[in-house]
């Protein structure tokens, strides 16, 4: 099992920047862990036509427990909504 998905992201990896699905790209503005420059430069790559780069300000890297949460995951949920009502 553990192989199989570490064959499934290795090939999602390898090709995410010729996908052309909807991408959502969250990031914490006080995260420690995750180089938000790198992700932005990551998310700038990718050939999709739509996606989206949520920075929320103020949260670490563990969003699930940030103060805001009810308004993350609003943003997220609003997110997936909207690309999947008409399918």
């Amino acid at each position: 099992f553990y192989r199989e998905l570490i064959m499934m992201d290795m090939a999602l990896a390898k090709n995410i920047f010729s996908l052309d699905i909807p991408i959502l790209t969250v990031l914490a503005e006080d995260d420690a862990i995750i180089n938000n420059d790198a992700m932005v430069k990551w998310h700038e790559k990718l050939k999709t036509s739509d996606k989206t780069l949520k920075l929320f300000t103020g949260c670490c890297h563990f969003l699930p427990f940030q103060e805001n949460v009810d308004e993350i995951v609003s943003f997220i949920a609003d997110w997936i909504k909207i690309r999947t009502r008409h399918r």
